[in-house]
């Protein structure tokens, strides 16, 4: 049986402050996880700045539901 399944997630791209509001963590903790390779990532870069990075959350919510043997459609 095939159920849809609609949600929110923030964005594919969401920038560090971003994601600790949609997660609850700490900046800090998110910074060190980006470091520690446990956070997909995608670094953008700005003319004349550090780059951005940026947090592949539409990986981690595809992998979240894949994990329960979901079909995920984006």
């Amino acid at each position: 049986m095939n159920q849809d399944l609609s949600t929110s997630f923030g964005g594919a791209y969401v920038t560090i402050a971003r994601y600790s509001e949609l997660s609850g963590m700490e900046i800090n903790t998110i910074k060190s996880y980006v470091k520690q390779g446990l956070l997909p990532v995608r670094s953008k870069k700005i003319a004349g700045k550090k780059s951005l990075v940026l947090i592949n959350n539409a990986q981690l919510v595809a992998e979240a539901l894949n994990k329960d043997n979901l079909t995920v459609t984006l």
